[in-house]
C-alpha cells in the first residue's frame, strides 16, 4: 500500500513538473514574438518614407542637375529635377523604389533603393545616383572612292560616353552599295543570347523578354547587362531588329546600320565597303552620319527603352556628319 502512494506522488510529481516545463515554454514564445527577448521589435510604419536625393557625375564626383522619374512595384510615383545646390525630398512607399535620372548631358540611369531597418525605423532615407556624360567623337578614316571595290576603315574614338553608336548612310548615284562584310552582327560575349531574363527552378517557369528584346549576360530583376534589339538571333549572334532608322533620317539615307557598342574614353574600328560605278565623276560621294541613343518611357511600348528621338527631338548627343568623296 505504501508503494502504491509512493508511485501515485511520483506520477502527480511528474505531471506537475511537466506542466511548469510547457507554462515556460510558453510565456519563452509570448515573450519572444512581443520582441521581449533576444532583439527588439522593429516597428514598419504604413505611411511613406522620406527619400533624399540628388545626382553627380559619375567621373568626377561633382553634383549635377538632372530630370527625374520614380516608380515603385511599376506604379508611377512622381517626377521632377533634381539640384546640385540641395536635396531633393520626396514621399515614397515603403518597399524597393526605382529612379530614373536624366538630362541634356547625361544619359538615363535606372537606379534602385532598398531601404535598411534603420532607414525604415528614423523614416528617413539619402541617395546619391551617378550618371555618365553624353561624349564627342573623334572620327578619321583610311581609303578612297577610286575603285570599283573599295575598303573605308574608320578609327572612332569617344571622348567620355557615347552609347549605342549607330550610323545613318546616303550615297550618290555613282555608289552602287555600302556595307559591312558577314552583314550587320551583334555578338554576345558572355554566351548566347536570351528572350528571357529569368528561370525559376522551382516552378520550371521564364520570365520572357518583350517581343523582339534579348538579353546578354547576368539579370537582376528588370535590368540586365545587356539588352537588344534583335531580328533573329542564333547563338551568339544578334541581327539587329530592321526598323532602326529613326525617323527625321527616313527618306534622307540609304540604310542605318547600329554597332552594337557603348564607348567610354576608347576607340573603335569599324570597316565598310563600297561598291561603286565605273565612271564616277567628282559630284560622287558617301555621307555617314553618326549618332547615339538614350533610353525615354515609350507609351505605345509600355516601357522604357532605346531610342534616339523622341517627339522629334534628338537624344544623347549631337549627330555628327563624315563625308568621303570621289577623287579625295
Amino acid at each position: 500500500m505504501k508503494y502504491k502512494k509512493q508511485q501515485t506522488g511520483i506520477i502527480i510529481a511528474g505531471i506537475f513538473l511537466f506542466l511548469i516545463i510547457v507554462a515556460v515554454i510558453v510565456v519563452l514564445i509570448i515573450a519572444v514574438q512581443k520582441g521581449k527577448i533576444f532583439k527588439p521589435q522593429v516597428e514598419i510604419k504604413e505611411f511613406p518614407i522620406k527619400l533624399y536625393l540628388q545626382a553627380k557625375d559619375e567621373k568626377s564626383e561633382e553634383l549635377i542637375n538632372v530630370n527625374y522619374e520614380v516608380y515603385s512595384n511599376k506604379t508611377f510615383i512622381g517626377k521632377g529635377n533634381l539640384s546640385k545646390d540641395s536635396l531633393t525630398e520626396i514621399q515614397v512607399p515603403r518597399q524597393i523604389t526605382e529612379i530614373y535620372c536624366y538630362s541634356e548631358d547625361y544619359y538615363l540611369v535606372k537606379a534602385h533603393k532598398l531601404f535598411s531597418v534603420q532607414e525604415l525605423m528614423s523614416n528617413s532615407s539619402r541617395m546619391t545616383i551617378p550618371l555618365k556624360k553624353i561624349g564627342s567623337l573623334e572620327i578619321t578614316h583610311t581609303g578612297n572612292l577610286n575603285y570599283q571595290e573599295n575598303l573605308i576603315r574608320f578609327n572612332i574614338t569617344a571622348k567620355d560616353n557615347w552609347h549605342k553608336l549607330s550610323t545613318a548612310i546616303s550615297w550618290s548615284p555613282g555608289i552602287i552599295e555600302v556595307y559591312q562584310k558577314g552583314g550587320e552582327t551583334i555578338f554576345c560575349d558572355k554566351g548566347i543570347w536570351k528572350n528571357y531574363t529569368a528561370y525559376n527552378v522551382n516552378t520550371k517557369t521564364y520570365t520572357w523578354t518583350p517581343q523582339t528584346y534579348y538579353v546578354c549576360g547576368q539579370c537582376q530583376g528588370t535590368t540586365c547587362e545587356r539588352t537588344e534589339r534583335c531580328e533573329f538571333t542564333n547563338g551568339t549572334r544578334c541581327t539587329p531588329f530592321s526598323t532602326l532608322t529613326p525617323n527625321r533620317f527616313i527618306g534622307k539615307v540609304d540604310r542605318s546600320i547600329y554597332f552594337g557598342k557603348n564607348l567610354r574614353d576608347e576607340s573603335y574600328l569599324a570597316e565598310f565597303y563600297v561598291k561603286t560605278l565605273d565612271n564616277k565623276n567628282a559630284l560622287d560621294y558617301v555621307e555617314f552620319t553618326f549618332y547615339d541613343q538614350d533610353r525615354r518611357f515609350d507609351p505605345s511600348e509600355n516601357m522604357w527603352r532605346y531610342m534616339s528621338e523622341k517627339d522629334g527631338i534628338n537624344l544623347g548627343a549631337e549627330d555628327i556628319k563624315y563625308v568621303i568623296t570621289f577623287g579625295d
